[in-house]
């Protein structure tokens, strides 16, 4: 029987966080002998006009994405085949733009694990892609914090 999850989606921002889901996404590539699709999106903030030179910011920080998603590629997915994939943008809407152009199996991402007021105001990518994905979506949570103890 065929592994389900060949084409694995694994969209990371860089954080302690999402390279734990990216460690999950290759576990599960490694057992179906699969492929990871290793995709960043550089967020696009809307500038004036009058602030000139913004597109050769954005080229800078695509260029320098591209290095770190290579070198994470090389020391994290050596033994998996793999694509690294980079877009410009709002990072729900180009998650999903790349769901619908690679149609993976699956797509593994991390959760920031806000709440409250910075949920509000932040919203949350995983939950957009989680609500709008026509494929699976598999969320790694970050780890609990120790709670500390009161003297007592």
């Amino acid at each position: 029987m065929p592994f389900l999850y060949q084409r694995i989606l694994c969209p990371i921002d860089f954080d302690d966080n999402s390279l734990v889901a990216l460690d999950a996404a290759a576990e599960l590539a490694r057992q179906g002998n699969g492929t990871i699709y290793l995709f960043h999106v550089v967020q696009m903030i809307m500038l004036g006009p009058e602030t000139g030179g913004y597109i050769a910011a954005y080229d800078a920080q695509s260029e320098a994405a591209r290095k770190k998603l290579e070198a994470i590629a090389r020391d994290r997915l050596a033994s998996i085949k793999h694509e690294t994939m980079l877009a410009v943008g709002e990072p729900a809407s180009a998650i999903l733009a790349a769901i619908a152009k690679i149609s993976p199996d699956l797509v593994v991402m991390a959760t920031h694990g806000r709440k409250g007021l910075v949920h509000l105001v932040l919203g949350s990518v995983a939950e957009r892609v989680v609500r709008e994905s026509p494929k699976p979506v598999l969320t790694i949570r970050p780890p609990a914090k120790p709670r500390k103890r009161g003297r007592g």
